[in-house]
């Protein structure tokens, strides 16, 4: 078995929004800890689940899984990303797609978090079949990029790897971790 950590870097042309409506408010606020705002990991694992899944049958290896016979935990743990930004406010309207007009009391206001890049730390743990299921779900997100969080129709949390930015190592308990470009692990677009 192996182990290997990834320090990923995406790139964020539209901003993100990820957050939740307070009761008695017309605005969706970014999610935030302290001063910084958050993407937590279980976002991201939704995010990655949702692409593996799609492109590798490895997934339940990957992300864990728990039936009424048994139980595996995953081969991977991902952090929670801290964004130091601005964010902006915008107003929305929610449309009704059949009738393609305004729903009746839908409009409302979000905060969109301006950030150009954001980072996040993945561990994985596990054999050739494990790690090639992953090198697939990332070079979708190098490739064609996805969209984490709310606003997709309106290209809000559209993501795309940086491979060039982004790096790994593998890590053992005999020496410290060496560092390399991701695009050295993904290989050229085939």
């Amino acid at each position: 078995m192996k182990a290997c950590l990834f320090n990923l870097k995406f790139l964020t042309p539209n901003g993100i929004r990820i957050g939740t409506k307070i009761e008695g408010e017309n605005t969706i606020y970014a999610l935030k800890f302290r001063d910084k705002y958050v993407i937590p990991s279980t976002s991201w694992k939704g995010m990655f689940r949702r692409i593996t899944e799609s492109v590798s049958q490895s997934a339940k290896y990957i992300y864990g899984y728990h039936d009424e016979k048994e139980s595996l935990a995953g081969a991977i743990t991902i952090s929670d990303s801290l964004i130091d930004a601005k964010s902006v406010v915008r107003p929305h309207v929610t449309i009704d797609r059949k009738s393609k007009t305004n729903l009746e009391k839908s409009l409302f206001s979000e905060e969109i978090v301006l950030t150009p890049v954001v980072n996040v730390k993945v561990i994985l743990r596990g054999d050739d079949e494990i790690f090639n299921g992953w090198k697939e779900t990332l070079r979708y997100l190098r490739d064609l990029g996805y969209f984490i969080g709310q606003g997709k129709s309106r290209g809000i949390g559209y993501i795309r790897l940086d491979d060039k930015e982004s790096e790994y190592a593998y890590v053992s308990v005999e020496e410290k971790p060496k560092f390399r470009s991701l695009a050295e692990f993904l290989g050229t677009n085939e």
